[in-house]
């Protein structure tokens, strides 16, 4: 839905924290590739991957399969219990980058894994680009902060 939403908006629309993972692949070395960290594995189908500018054949790991984070999440409920919830989103990602030794970045696809991102990467040593860095930098672009004249 992203050009449909810029079209329609006529300003810059940021839909999906996945647009920044072919940036994130540009600044690896060669030979590493970004995996993909999600909520549910089973909803990122092809389709959506193409549509955000990602190939299909990226790896891609779910908390699916956790006690705490997607139960919560996924089913609305009140509360967590955080440090279950971090341990399963930080599971996930060791699992993940297990499964694929070539990985050199995560991509967090959840939104609510942002607070986790630095535990992913103390835990994983790889670089975790995050759906909150993420709009920082939308933010960026679009109010560029003003520095001042070196005079």
């Amino acid at each position: 839905m992203q050009d449909a939403l810029a079209d329609a908006a006529g300003v810059p629309v940021l839909s999906s924290p996945l647009m920044q993972l072919p940036w994130v692949e540009q600044l690896l070395p060669p030979g590493r590739r970004a995996g993909i960290l999600t909520i549910s594995r089973r909803t990122l189908t092809p389709s959506l991957l193409a549509a955000a500018g990602v190939d299909a054949d990226t790896p891609v790991a779910g908390t699916d399969v956790g006690r705490e984070f997607s139960r919560v999440i996924l089913g609305d409920l009140a509360s967590m219990d955080l440090d279950a919830a971090r341990e399963d989103v930080v599971l996930a990602a060791e699992s993940l980058v297990s499964q694929h030794p070539e990985l050199g970045a995560i991509v967090l696809e959840c939104t609510n894994m942002s607070p986790y991102a630095a535990d992913i990467r103390r835990r994983t040593r790889l670089p975790v680009a995050t759906p909150y860095g993420f709009v920082c930098w939308f933010q960026a672009m679009l109010s560029p902060r003003r520095f001042p004249d070196p005079g």
